[in-house]
């Protein structure tokens, strides 16, 4: 009896003559088939999941530097900075302390977005890798049964044809 792993690998090569023994063959067969779908399952979860956490960050930053900006200017305002009015053009002091924190929380959310985007993508591909997979093992162990069938129906007796 060919084992899971041997089995997984057959299956995707086709290499039929490793499975004489029918019956537990083909309910390891089956067995390697269901695992493939659990898998998928799994990937399927864990891609929605990744991309969903990379949505919510890149909706963060867009919401978090909303909230800032006005946070930013009061903080600015209690420590005694002058905040420039619409008209007026802000000292190289203010600018420096403005820039300074808008880049540095940029920076934070743009790598944990970058972040959350690139496992994102490695899980799209490896749901991607997974399902050609276990559909590559489906067809193959299709057609191992249809080839099972086959050799069973050129082992029956064929009745010769009347002549009428």
């Amino acid at each position: 009896m060919a084992t899971h792993k041997e089995l997984k690998d057959a299956l995707l090569r086709l290499d039929a003559t490793q499975f004489r023994g029918a019956t537990d063959d083909r309910e390891l067969t089956w067995r390697v088939l269901d695992a493939d779908r659990r898998s998928i399952r799994r990937w399927t979860f864990v891609t929605v999941a990744l991309w969903l956490v990379a949505a919510f960050i890149v909706l963060a930053v867009i919401v978090l530097f909303g909230l800032f900006m006005p946070a930013h200017a009061k903080t600015m305002v209690e420590s005694g900075v002058q905040i420039p009015v619409a008209n007026e053009k802000p000292t190289p002091e203010q600018m420096h302390l403005i820039l300074t924190a808008f880049l540095g929380k940029l920076g934070l959310f743009v790598t944990l977005g970058v972040a959350a985007l690139g496992l994102a993508t490695i899980a799209s591909v490896c749901l991607v890798t997974a399902g050609r997979r276990a559909t590559l093992r489906q067809v193959n162990a299709s057609l191992l049964e249809i080839s099972d069938q086959l050799k069973r129906l050129a082992t029956l007796p064929v009745k010769p044809a009347e002549n009428g």
